[in-house]
């Protein structure tokens, strides 16, 4: 009776081992077909390496790789400090990554196109090589480097461009195409634009400060600049938080006194906000900026819908975007077209 009674509990015991061991298998084929079958398409563009510890916002893009489109090159990153909610000033090494050393690389006035895979807009799950444009911070005559200002944005299908970025660790590289000079009203070098004018009027929304932040050192700082050109910044953001790069301006305004100004606007100001409040208007527009003349030149950069709230909209004109005509707040305080240009 003893020995039977050891060879039932054996027995019970094997059958209890096998059951656990069922439950264990059911269990991972579920998780299984659940993950193959229920997750969306979206999330099989996993970035294919870790997000990197000094990730901003999660992004689906991931590295482009060789072979390149035509004038892709990569280029490294060589640091990248914080700027502001969810943004970094990045700087990348002159010249490209497997080009021999030159010390005198530059990238002048040009701006820069990065690029990434990812998902086609409106078409989730659909792959698509994805690129943003930015302008970069330094001087123009800066050897050896460039500096861009990147701000993350929430991810969505046929964006993620700025957020890939800003994961990028320090040694890593960016695949970026160089632009083309831009034409603002028949000049493309910026020593040649503050020469010109003897006031110049900044009016950035966000990360649109970029390019002006670029306009401004050179009028202040650069190679052209010969103390007389006065620079006056008109910042809008949302709330005080959303101020970008604001310790490099606070450092311009020490350095040039009353050549360089700086009026900051919060859209939605918490409660101990001392600056401007709000969108603006005609009257901000005259306040914060130079008056209308000959000698000034007002440029406008962010988003479509403030730039059209401040000039009116950009136009295209057989695909081929242009200025449109002016309109809005600059136009109601007294600005042509002539004075005014649109990013």
């Amino acid at each position: 009776k003893a020995t039977v009674s050891v060879l039932n509990c054996a027995h019970l015991n094997t059958m209890r081992a096998w059951a656990l061991l069922a439950a264990v298998l059911c269990a991972y084929v579920t998780v299984w077909i659940f993950s193959t079958t229920m997750i969306p398409p979206a999330m099989t563009l996993s970035v294919p390496r870790p997000l990197p510890r000094t990730a901003v916002m999660r992004s689906l893009a991931h590295a482009l790789t060789p072979p390149f489109p035509k004038g892709v090159r990569p280029f490294q990153l060589l640091s990248k400090k914080p700027a502001g909610a969810n943004s970094y000033v990045m700087r990348f090494a002159l010249p490209a990554v497997g080009e021999p050393a030159d010390p005198a690389a530059s990238l002048g006035s040009h701006g820069v196109k990065y690029f990434v895979n990812g998902e086609k807009e409106g078409a989730p799950g659909v792959p698509a090589v994805l690129q943003k444009s930015y302008s970069p911070l330094q001087l123009a005559s800066q050897q050896g480097y460039f500096d861009l200002l990147v701000k993350a944005y929430e991810y969505r299908p046929g964006g993620g461009v700025a957020a890939h970025l800003a994961n990028l660790n320090v040694g890593e590289a960016g695949a970026f195409k160089v632009k083309n000079l831009r034409d603002i009203h028949g000049i493309h070098a910026l020593g040649a634009l503050v020469t010109k004018y003897k006031h110049i009027g900044l009016i950035a929304g966000g990360s649109g400060l970029a390019p002006l932040y670029q306009i401004a050192r050179e009028a202040l700082d650069g190679a052209g600049a010969a103390g007389r050109t006065t620079v006056s910044l008109l910042f809008v953001n949302r709330h005080e938080e959303d101020i970008l790069m604001r310790d490099a301006l606070d450092a311009l305004v020490r350095a040039h006194g009353p050549r360089f100004t700086v009026t900051h606007s919060l859209t939605a100001a918490g409660p101990g906000w001392a600056g401007g409040t709000g969108r603006g208007g005609p009257a901000l527009a005259m306040a914060a900026l130079p008056p209308p003349g000959d000698d000034t030149l007002v440029l406008v950069c962010g988003t479509d819908g403030f730039v059209a709230t401040w000039a009116g909209a950009k136009e295209k004109v057989d695909g081929v975007k242009t200025q449109g005509p002016l309109r809005g707040f600059l136009k109601d305080a007294g600005y042509t077209g002539a004075m005014v240009y649109k990013y």
